[in-house]
């Protein structure tokens, strides 16, 4: 059976009733046979959106509604102009509402009896009517909520129908398949008009969409994920902080990991579910480092190595919970390291200068026996060099010839059976080579003219991988891969 997911992806302010139009709403799903239901609440939080002004007519997301077989569902998308009231309160009703219609969905689906009064479309449009005025009271302005229904065959051939939103009074920009138009009339007659947007994604890789403003990286990025449920995204940014952003279901709002670092590359590593390592290196070629554990959140930063140690990137890999190996670029071109295993050991030499010529490193772990190293060289080639429990380190061999890469490189193992290479090409884009058991796949091409400066991957469980990219503009992009 054909899986896909569905993503809320943003909201277009069309024609604004106000100045500046005060928003918030919800995006909902029910599955046809009521067994999966969800309803969002834009934006996240207790706060709304000021949309209408120019360069402020998108808001972009990233949240996943529903995840699995294609199959019958309606969509609804509803929106209040705020002006007082408990925004809180809405979201609950609108979450209760679904609920309910959901549950009538399921009974009828059972054949215990229960008969569907009208159309799920039309049950789930009409629950979140007069909602607003309901939770909120007469002050507030409800847009009329809408609901669509989407077939299993439409669902199957989205990807025909994806395009790009793209407006000149505003840089953001939406990739989606499917939209819900709201209208809304205020009580002085303004008319306005907003958008919701769904992205329906299947197997292989969903269209490119944007992560982090543009301006907001001046260094590289790094993702990690603790367990299926969870991905951590860091960055340097333009200030010399790191800032991450996590997702849960949904991304949240970025947040100040590192204030004042002067850091320039970035990785980051879990050990187990509720523990997480962040390495940075920093203007003066020293490393840095932050755990953050789930008891005690983040703890004070640390150094791990001294100033004039790295003279490129840092990367981190865990084998098992009780171990994790830290690797960066030294400034004579080998590739450094130091392992941790209840502390920390000294660093010890893993590539020779003359053989690697390292510029960017990346580390990955498929199991518990195994690791693999790989470098960008100077020259633009990827090299690599393999540990095993039963031999150590083996040999380096290339894996990407001269001219290949530009000056960053990252790995991430889906299972025991497969990892994926990137890099960043001279020409911008995004190149891989994929390994599966056997034999390394040929290069190719994931992400064309993203004018990608660093790469970043991860994977949260055996069916997914997400990529990541800084671009020429100071902005993070990324695309996601699904089986």
């Amino acid at each position: 059976m054909n899986d896909v997911q569905i993503w809320w992806v943003g909201m277009e302010c069309r024609q604004k009733q106000e100045s500046v139009d005060e928003v918030f709403g919800t995006v909902d799903l029910v599955t046809a046979d009521g067994r999966h239901h969800s309803s969002h609440k834009f934006p996240d939080g207790p706060d709304y959106w000021s949309l209408g002004p120019d360069g402020e007519r998108i808001a972009t997301a990233q949240t996943l509604l529903y995840s699995g077989p294609a199959i019958d569902l309606a969509l609804a998308g509803s929106l209040v102009e705020w002006d007082s009231g408990d925004i809180q309160k809405y979201k609950d009703a609108a979450a209760e509402a679904v609920s309910v219609v959901a549950a009538a969905a399921l009974a009828a689906a059972g054949g215990g009896g229960g008969v569907l009064a009208k159309p799920l479309v039309d049950l789930l449009a009409e629950a979140l009517v007069d909602l607003a005025t309901d939770v909120l009271g007469l002050d507030a302005d409800p847009y009329t909520p809408k609901a669509v229904q989407l077939t299993r065959d439409e669902l199957v051939a989205s990807g025909e129908r994806r395009r790009t939103l793209r407006r000149n009074d505003d840089h953001r920009s939406i990739t989606w398949t499917h939209e819900i138009v709201l209208t809304g009339t205020d009580d002085g007659g303004d008319v306005g008009e907003y958008a919701l947007y769904f992205d329906v994604r299947g197997p292989g890789w969903g269209a490119p969409y944007a992560m982090v403003e543009e301006g907001s990286v001046a260094g590289s990025v790094a993702a990690v994920s603790r367990h299926r449920g969870h991905l951590d995204l860091f960055w340097a940014a333009p200030d010399g902080g790191i800032y991450g952003i996590a997702w849960a279901g949904q991304w949240s709002a970025p947040y100040l990991v590192v204030p004042g670092a002067y850091a320039r590359a970035v990785c980051a590593a879990s050990r187990f579910d509720d523990h997480l390592d962040l390495f940075y290196t920093t203007g003066d070629g020293g490393i840095g480092a932050r755990s953050w554990s789930s008891g005690a959140g983040w703890g004070e930063p640390y150094s791990m190595a001294p100033a004039g140690s790295t003279a490129g990137s840092v990367t981190a890999a865990s084998r098992h919970r009780e171990h994790l190996d830290l690797f960066w670029a030294a400034p004579d071109g080998g590739v450094v390291a130091r392992s941790w295993a209840g502390q920390w050991s000294e660093p010890y030499l893993v590539v020779p200068g003359n053989d690697a010529h390292a510029t960017a490193v990346c580390a990955a772990s498929r199991f518990d026996g195994h690791l693999d190293l790989f470098w960008a060289g100077a020259d633009g080639g990827v090299g690599a060099r393999s540990w095993s429990a039963a031999t150590g380190w083996g040999v380096p061999y290339p894996m990407a010839g001269p001219g290949s890469a530009s000056n960053s490189v990252t790995a991430a193992s889906r299972h025991r059976e497969h990892i994926d290479l990137f890099w960043a090409a001279p020409d911008g884009g995004v190149v891989a080579r994929s390994w599966g058991g056997r034999e390394w796949s040929e290069p190719y091409l994931v992400v064309p003219g993203a004018d990608a400066q660093a790469v970043s991957a991860a994977s949260r469980f055996d069916d997914h991988l997400d990529l990541f990219w800084t671009g020429a503009d100071g902005g993070v992009g990324a695309r996601s891969w699904m089986q």
